[in-house]
């Protein structure tokens, strides 16, 4: 074959090419948007800005009118109709929703043969202005197959997404305890008396608490600073608990003293939870991991009753 005609049998591919090519990109048909406390102003510009989104993301948009011009949401058989009717191969339908201070955009797409969902995504957004952001999201989102949320780009984030995430509050309270411990193990006897300070935090779901406290008796001399978590058993004010901690602990024990780690498992109740003062009473084991002069590590229990305010 004469290299000579090697262009023009390149040329002539191209152009059988272009149209399958054509015929083969999506084209979608994008209803008026409707919505439920948002003003048709908002409603027209929604329509018209997500329009200009979706084309930006590569996508022939062709603006349609509802089922019979109603402003309720069009079903999947109604927009499938619409679109088959204006040579869509997939119908568009964006529902604007106003709560309170809040707007949420829903973005959905039906094929047009058969009226089948084929992809449904929707944002938050603080106030009207902040729709365009959202609806931009929308747009790239269905356009890359992905949802709203996973495109987000630096100039694309709402205000909605950007106002500080609430929290729900821990109740807090300060306290003082007192108590004894008993070692046991290591040559240690006897029993020590002591107090310490604790603040509190109460999550609903599950307490925490910082502690530190001090113990001493005629062989025993412990003080621990540490923390630790445990599980309420029910929400009323009167709640057993259980739970276990870590804490920092020197120790002497006649035979010889150390320092180290000394978990904790305890359990106990506290009166008063859904009270500004309460009462906590708490058993609790314990073992040091660490040696003294050479001695196996040694373990023991503890008592204590405490304040919170």
């Amino acid at each position: 074959m004469p290299s000579a005609t090697l262009p023009a049998l390149a040329l002539a591919l191209l152009g059988l090419a272009a149209p399958l090519t054509a015929q083969a990109a999506e084209v979608l048909a994008l209803l008026p948007a409707t919505g439920v406390n948002v003003d048709q102003g908002t409603l027209a510009a929604t329509s018209e800005v997500l329009r200009n989104h979706l084309a930006r993301a590569g996508l022939e948009v062709r603006l349609v009118q509802g089922p019979g011009g109603q402003q309720a949401e069009a079903s999947g058989a109604e927009a499938a109709a619409a679109a088959r009717a204006a040579g869509a191969s997939r119908a568009a339908v964006v529902r604007v929703v106003g709560l309170g201070t809040v707007l949420r955009s829903r973005l959905t797409v039906y094929d047009a043969a058969s009226g089948a969902l084929v992809h449904d995504d929707d944002m938050p957004a603080d106030s009207a202005a902040d729709l365009d952001p959202a609806l931009e999201r929308l747009a790239k989102g269905y356009a890359r197959g992905r949802s709203a949320a996973a495109v987000a780009e630096l100039d694309t984030v709402t205000q909605k997404e950007s106002r500080p995430v609430q929290r729900v509050e821990a109740a807090r309270s300060t306290g003082f305890r007192l108590g004894m411990v008993w070692p046991r193990g290591a040559g240690a006897s006897g029993h020590g008396t002591g107090a310490g300070l604790f603040w509190a935090y109460d999550t609903r779901d599950f307490l925490v608490d910082l502690a530190f406290d001090g113990a001493w008796g005629a062989d025993v001399k412990q003080v621990t600073a540490g923390f630790g978590a445990a599980y309420p058993f029910s929400r009323t004010t009167l709640s057993p608990y259980a739970g276990a901690g870590v804490r920092y602990a020197w120790v002497n024990y006649g035979a010889g003293g150390g320092n180290g780690f000394q978990p904790y498992a305890a359990g106990g109740v506290i009166v008063g939870r859904l009270s500004t003062v309460s009462i906590r009473l708490q058993a609790e084991y314990w073992w040091n991991t660490f040696s003294i002069r050479g001695a196996s590590p040694v373990s023991g229990a503890g008592l204590s009753l405490g304040l919170g305010f």
